[in-house]
């Protein structure tokens, strides 16, 4: 008789868990009728489907980095009976004024994308001629099943709803949580750049490796006129580069999927030209 191993079990947990994820998201996306919501339907089906196709791998060891220097607490939202769960670590370097912005932007983020961002996504891109630029490469390694299309889509409507699933599964593998013991660690580290124009930086892809999310913000970029909006748009960001995403240096517009969730999450702020990073 066979047995199931345990990251196969998980794996397939994870698997159910993101099916029905998806499948509520999508509903709500298509419950009027428009051409987003006929975008979605298009890819609906075959997204779901070829979700099967997910073999799982073993996960590499995590990280484990001393706690000392950080002040460590929880946040937490949930949205349509799905939760997720941070353990935030916060730099100790970072002043006052920074840690308090930082928190309440922590709390704006995360209740904004627990919420699901999918038709957010397709109104805010503007894609070119060719589609979205600087889409998450589909050979890319991820520890979660991605829902893309067995083919390319054919439109590009089409591939902007796909590439906005793929985001929304991406998030939900990393911080979907079942209880309050499943968290997601999220280490934000204290930098200083002179230009106050630098909000921050992170690591491409290294949720992929450490089941963990590190992000680094400039202190020098914590002015007065930046809101928790702004930093909530800037946090998201870096945490898809995390996940996998990238763009060109000094390159930021609604036609790159990054872009497009920080202008979701940020209700409307987005990286223009006047912003450095």
């Amino acid at each position: 008789m066979s047995t199931i191993t345990p990251v196969a079990q998980k794996a397939q947990t994870e698997l159910s868990d993101l099916q029905k994820f998806l499948t509520e998201l999508f509903k709500e996306c298509t419950q009027t009728e428009d051409e987003i919501s006929s975008s979605i339907s298009e890819i609906q089906l075959n997204a779901l489907e070829n979700l099967k196709e997910y073999e799982p791998q073993e996960e590499e060891e995590e990280v484990v980095e001393a706690i000392s220097g950080y002040t460590i607490f929880n946040i937490e939202s949930s949205h349509n009976n799905r939760t997720y769960r941070m353990e935030v670590h916060l730099d100790n370097d970072f002043t006052d004024t920074a840690e308090t912005r930082i928190r309440s932007a922590l709390d704006v983020m995360l209740a904004r994308i627990v919420a699901g961002q999918l038709r957010n996504f397709i109104q805010r891109a503007q894609p070119g001629a060719n589609g979205l630029r600087n889409r998450r490469r589909k050979s890319l390694p991820f520890p979660h099943p991605l829902p893309y299309l067995n083919s390319s889509p054919t439109t590009i409507p089409e591939q902007v709803a796909e590439e906005g699933a793929v985001v929304e599964a991406a998030v939900f593998g990393a911080l979907n949580s079942t209880s309050p013991t499943t968290r997601r660690k999220l280490t934000l580290n204290a930098y200083q750049n002179s230009n106050e124009n630098v909000f921050g930086k992170a690591p491409v892809n290294s949720y992929n490796r450490q089941r963990a999310l590190y992000v680094s913000l400039n202190t020098n970029a914590f002015q007065p006129s930046r809101t928790d909006d702004i930093w909530a748009g800037v946090i998201a960001h870096e945490i898809l580069h995390n996940l996998g995403w990238e763009h060109p240096d000094n390159q930021y517009t609604l036609a790159m999927p990054i872009e497009i969730y920080q202008a979701c999450i940020s209700g409307g702020h987005h990286l223009d030209a006047s912003f450095i990073r």
